[in-house]
């Protein structure tokens, strides 16, 4: 084998590796924005659940006793 097309098929592993590089770089930051997303929404609902526990709590402290 020749050292051009040795240097040539060098040249085109490196290209695709690179371009397999660039292709999983992307789809990691796809997924960190996935996880992002997951995670904020998480921290709302959690947010939204404490409100609803809040409220349902002074509610109940908030109702008469009953009479018997």
């Amino acid at each position: 084998m020749s050292m051009i097309s040795n240097t040539t098929g060098h040249h085109a592993a490196v290209a695709q590796h690179h371009d397999y590089t660039a292709d999983l770089v992307s789809q990691l930051v796809a997924l960190a924005e996935q996880t992002g997303n997951v995670a904020q929404q998480l921290k709302d609902g959690h947010s939204a659940m404490g409100s609803v526990l809040e409220e349902s709590m002074n509610n109940l402290l908030n109702e008469p006793a009953p009479t018997q």
